[in-house]
């Protein structure tokens, strides 16, 4: 999870039996001023494949609404479960028309993830 920018309004939780089982955020990447990141996801490993994932980003997508224009950073393995929200694969490295802090965290993410895993980390965005 990245830790930059962490507001717990931004959060939606999943708990059972009163024990935190999953989150993730909706952030702004430029200050409001209309890109926006779907980030943070994540579902402990013992409750994964039973639709928490996928109820959380329901419901995240649900209150940000049309704000603006949405992206995520990926493992390039997880886009199938991005895909049945309406995600796409877009941009680069290069691509000036992506956030610039959006493009960092992909280098950076890149380099991370491509040592440790052997995956990419991709850049996807919503259409509305």
């Amino acid at each position: 999870m990245n830790p930059l920018f962490l507001q717990a309004e931004r959060f939606v939780c999943a708990e059972m039996d009163g024990r935190l089982i999953g989150f993730g955020q909706v952030r702004p990447l430029d200050g409001g001023g209309g890109s926006f990141e779907v980030a943070s996801l994540l579902v402990d490993e013992a409750e994964r494949g039973k639709g928490i994932g996928s109820a959380i980003v329901r419901r995240l997508l649900e209150r940000h609404g049309t704000k603006g224009t949405l992206y995520l950073l990926t493992l390039s393995k997880t886009t199938p479960f991005w895909e049945r929200f309406g995600f796409r694969l877009v941009g680069s490295d290069q691509d000036t028309s992506l956030p610039a802090l959006l493009r960092l965290e992909r280098s950076a993410g890149t380099l991370v993830a491509g040592g440790l895993l052997g995956q990419t980390v991709v850049v996807m965005t919503k259409d509305e």
